[in-house]
């Protein structure tokens, strides 16, 4: 997904309204590609790490504080890597492995999900 306009304005009515572009979007492609040097896909992130890395965001920008709907929204959108109609390939930086978002128990649980497969089809 990609647009010219700020972050800043995108986020004026809460993080929902783009979670929920990010997740029709995401219904419309069929195949992607994604390339995340320092943190965990948003579409791969537990409720625990999402809940962190948007509230950094609404605090950053000043945007409104709808967290945990937009939260809601993030983890619909992992739908597509389970219904067989989608296909991503993403590459992690290795950073993204070590990144500390929300403290040791919230990373580790990612890291725990992505050694174990637990968010991806097919392997």
């Amino acid at each position: 997904m990609t647009s010219s306009v700020p972050w800043a304005d995108r986020l004026s009515t809460g993080t929902e309204t783009t979670q929920d572009d990010v997740v029709r979007w995401y219904q419309d492609t069929r195949r992607g590609k994604a390339y995340v040097p320092t943190m965990i896909w948003g579409t791969l992130q537990t409720e625990a790490y999402a809940t962190v890395i948007l509230g950094q965001v609404v605090d950053f920008l000043g945007a409104p504080d709808d967290v945990p709907a937009g939260v809601a929204k993030r983890m619909q959108r992992q739908r597509v890597l389970y219904d067989g109609e989608h296909h991503y390939d993403v590459v992690l930086g290795e950073q993204a492995l070590y990144t500390n978002v929300g403290g040791a128990d919230r990373s580790g649980a990612v890291r725990r999900d992505l050694n174990r497969g637990d968010r991806c089809s097919g392997y």
